[in-house]
């Protein structure tokens, strides 16, 4: 029996056709992929594990890429761009709590976008808890992701959480530390849900 249910953000709650850095590149005539790529699968990974500090790493960059404003009004942009919340999926997440499914958030992001979203985007009343990769200091598709979020819930066994993610390699990991998944790349794939 499902007792949990951990959600995924960006792909499954946040759903933006474009990353606010594809469109900044294209709005200024940037090579995206040689750019801006090299910093989001650079350094910025480790903010996301809670080793470095977004806005001291992003700065030298914002230069690079001819952004005249501060690191706070690019990060606001990018925060308020990727923010398009999927109502039907928060609808989904009130009734598997009114059934008495605990949800939680399992997210890799860094600590400002995530307060933007736990705060500004309100997910702080929606989801009972939350379990961002720059607190838990390991990235989702390390095991001692999962085994940390287990522990701290106290969770005897694994299979009755269930874990909702759009990323394979993500997926595999759960599955082996031993949560029930479903790989999201629609919103038929959440059906399920409904018989919980």
């Amino acid at each position: 029996m499902i007792k949990y249910v951990f959600f995924d953000v960006d792909g499954v709650l946040i759903n933006s056709p474009l990353y606010y850095s594809q469109y900044y590149a294209k709005q200024n005539n940037l090579d995206y992929d040689k750019e801006m790529l090299p910093f989001f699968t650079g350094i910025f990974r480790k903010a996301g594990e809670g080793k470095v500090d977004l806005k001291e790493i992003i700065a030298p960059w914002l230069k690079k890429w001819g952004f005249q404003g501060s690191v706070d009004e690019y990060l606001k942009n990018w925060f308020e761009f990727e923010s398009d919340v999927d109502q039907e999926v928060i609808e989904l997440v009130k009734t598997l709590r009114e059934k008495g499914i605990n949800c939680f958030l399992t997210t890799q992001q860094e600590k400002y976008r995530f307060d933007y979203m736990w705060n500004n985007l309100k997910f702080k009343e929606y989801f009972d808890g939350r379990f961002p990769t720059y607190e838990i200091n390991y990235t989702k598709t390390k095991k001692g992701y999962w085994e940390t979020i287990l522990k701290i819930l106290k969770v005897k066994d694994p299979h009755e959480v269930l874990m909702i993610d759009d990323s394979k390699e993500v997926i595999k990991t759960a599955e082996e530390v031993g949560l029930t998944t479903i790989l999201f790349q629609n919103k038929s794939d959440l059906d399920r849900l409904q018989k919980l």
